[in-house]
Formats: C-alpha cells, structure tokens, sequence
C-alpha cells in the first residue's frame, strides 16, 4: 500500500466535506405566495370575513314591516258585508322602529364583527406564514444533514478500504475495521432516520402550501447575512402591528359595545302601525271608507330574566377581553424577549464555530493525518477527528436554521417587518 496515495485520497475527501452544499432554488417567497392562494383554511376565514363586512349595512336598519289583510266584522251566517255598518275590508301595515340608538349600535357591531373576523383572518394568515418558514427550514436542514451524511459515509467507506487494505499486509489491526464498520453502520442508520423525517416534514409543508405534492430536489436555502435587528424596535413594531393585538383590542371594543347595547334593550321599542278599511257602498251610511293609524311599545316586562342577566354577561365578557389585551402585551413582551435573545444565542454559535471551532477541528484533522503517515497515532484516533469535524459541520447547520427560526417568530411578531 502506498501511503502516500492513501493521504491524497483522505484530502481529497476533506475538499468535498468543506465545499458548499448545492441544488436548486425554490424560493421561500415562492412558497409563502403558494400557501396565500392555496390554504384551505386561510381562503375559508377570508370568505367569512368578506360575508361579515356584507351584514354591516343591514344591521342598522329596522326590521322589515308586517303588512296585512284581514276582512273585519263579517256575519257568519250570510257573509256579506252590507249587513253591518262595521264589516269591511281592511290592508294594514305595521312597522317596529328600534328605540333610538340601538339601530345605530347595531350597526356598530356588526362593523366590528367584521373587523374581528378580518383580524382573526390576518392573526392566521401570519401564523401561516410562519409555520411555512420554519417547515421549510427544517427540510433544508434536513436535506443539509442528509448530504452531510452522504459524504461522511463516503469517507467512513474510504477509511474502512484503507483499513483492510493495511490489514491484509499486515500493517493494520483487525480491530480498525471492525470500528469503520460500526461507524459506517450509524451513519447509514442516522441517514434512514433522516430521510423519513424529512418526507414527514416534506407531507406538512405540502399540506399547509394547499397542493399535492412539491419537489424536494427544488428545496434549497441560502444562508445569507440577516440584519441585526433592534429589540426595541421589534417590540415596539410587534405591539402595534402584530395581527394578534389588533384581535384581541377589537375583541374588547365590540364587547363595550355589546354592553351599551345590552342596556339600551331596557329602554321600549316602538310600533307605528296604520290601516284602511274598504267598506260595501250598500251601506246605510254610503258605505264610507275608514282608515285607523296607531302607536305601541314593546315594553320590556320581562327584564329582570332577559336584559339584566344579559348585561351582566356582557360586563363580563367585557372584563375578559379587557384582561386578553393586557395578556396579549405580556405574551408579545416575553416572546420578543426569548426569541431575541435566542436569536443573538445562535449569531455567537455560528460566529464561534466558524472563527474557532471549524478551523481547529480541520487543524486536527490535518494533524492527525499528518502523524498517522509517520505512525505516530493509530487509525482510531485519525478516525475520530474526522467524525468530531463532521459533527461540528452538523452543529452549524442546526445553528444556522435555529437563526433564521428565531427571525421568523420576530417578523412574525413584528408583522413581517424585519424581514430582507
């Protein structure tokens, strides 16, 4: 065996574990456009809240009126109306006029419903887009891990030929073997387990984008150099622009209107009514015409079992989303709070690895290699440092997707603003 050849080859596999993994580009911009049109769910709250924003106008007007016809004072026995002076034809129409203001509260509702139902609808569609953030980074680090383990397995391969080759002239140990073996063994289980995580994460993506079916051969991510976003700034961004504050602040402004609307229902309503009476022309009288107009109120006699029950319902129900607005401001505060300080965690991983850890392990490896040509260490210890800088490139590709995470929940609660 030529020594020399064997270490041409073991560099020559440590230029293809140092390059940039490759592929296709689908863009994530790309994806999220996908999941906007197609959502089931997101296109179904669209709709809900386009029907509200219908029912606004109808709300405040008054119910429809009730016109009827009814043949009044008719004797049972002849039917006819010129017996009696008082049997007549009669068409009416009656109308119910809701107490002044509660038409007007009505339709301040209902505009409310809407923009509730429209804030639920963008609360989702940012949570849509953040959940296809963090799939779609999840299956480029898988995709990522999965190369990475290709080429370890390359390598663990190569080290297991040369093993054999130094124990078949006897220069090499039994036991070297049977530790490439082992080795090789993991890395072709860690990469069965790595494939079907990454098909499950492949079928969740594909179900939140609405399609069938994507290309995963399509899936690639360019780590690009993110902005350094300032807490204060996001904070400030995510308590007036996240989706979520808007729900919850238009959540406890219906409930103020409901409240005032369920005292206004102690207050009467009114009917306005008037009718014609067609009267027989035989009469005695000549048969004259009469017409009747009349006024009532629906007088809320009930009060103590409907309307008081139900304003103390609405004071509740007010109190409660008075409380959710103030637990939305302390959620967004203390996940801001984490994810930057995550955020800020994995810039110094990354920055640690590549300036320190990356170039010490290669050093080491270059070491060992250096040392296993003149016999000074053992191919178990060359083995190793190669498994220990393939383990650190693996740790940079969580750092690298843990970054991007993090930034994905700020945009998210920052309304998508820091995103470049």
């Amino acid at each position: 065996m030529k020594r020399s050849i064997i270490i041409i080859l073991i560099f020559i596999t440590l230029i293809i574990c140092s390059r940039e993994l490759s592929g296709g580009t689908l863009a994530i911009n790309k994806l999220l456009n996908i999941a906007l049109k197609n959502n089931p769910n997101l296109n179904s709250l669209k709709s809900e809240y386009l029907s509200k924003e219908k029912e606004v106008r109808p709300a405040s007007f008054p119910p429809d009126p009730v016109v009827s016809f009814s043949l009044m004072n008719v004797p049972v026995d002849t039917f006819s109306f010129d017996r009696t002076p008082m049997s007549s034809k009669q068409i009416a129409v009656q109308q119910m006029i809701p107490w002044p203001v509660k038409l007007a509260l009505r339709g301040s509702i209902a505009s409310m419903v809407a923009d509730v139902q429209k804030d639920m609808y963008l609360t989702t569609k940012e949570k849509l887009l953040l959940e296809v953030r963090l799939k779609y980074y999840e299956i480029v680090k898988l995709t990522r891990k999965i190369g990475i383990e290709k080429e370890k397995l390359e390598q663990v391969t190569l080290f297991e030929k040369i093993a054999q080759t130094k124990y078949k002239v006897g220069k090499g140990l039994q036991q070297d073997i049977l530790k490439a073996k082992v080795n090789k063994a993991q890395v072709e289980m860690k990469l069965i387990v790595l494939k079907t995580q990454n098909e499950s994460m492949i079928d969740e993506l594909t179900r939140l984008l609405g399609i069938e079916s994507i290309d995963p051969l399509g899936l690639e991510f360019s780590y690009d150099k993110l902005s350094n976003p300032s807490y204060a700034e996001i904070l400030n961004k995510a308590r007036n622009s996240f989706p979520g504050v808007k729900l919850v602040k238009s959540q406890y402004e219906r409930s103020k209107k409901e409240l005032t609307l369920a005292k206004w229902n102690l207050f009467p309503d009114l009917v306005f009514g008037a009718a014609y009476s067609i009267r027989d022309n035989n009469l005695s009288d000549g048969g004259v015409d009469f017409y009747t107009l009349s006024f009532g109120l629906v007088v809320p006699l009930y009060f103590p079992f409907k309307q008081a029950p139900l304003i103390q319902a609405k004071s509740r129900m007010r109190e409660a989303s008075r409380l959710s607005v103030k637990d939305m401001d302390d959620h967004i505060t203390t996940q801001v709070k984490v994810h930057y300080k995550l955020y800020k965690q994995s810039e110094e991983v990354i920055k640690l690895l590549e300036e320190s850890i990356l170039p010490e392990a290669k050093l080491s490896l270059d070491s060992s290699l250096q040392s296993y040509q003149v016999d000074k260490v053992d191919f178990l210890n060359v083995l190793q440092s190669l498994i220990t800088l393939y383990n650190y490139y693996y740790e940079m590709e969580e750092a690298q997707v843990e970054l991007y995470r993090h930034n994905a929940h700020l945009m998210y609660y920052a309304g998508g603003e820091n995103e470049k």
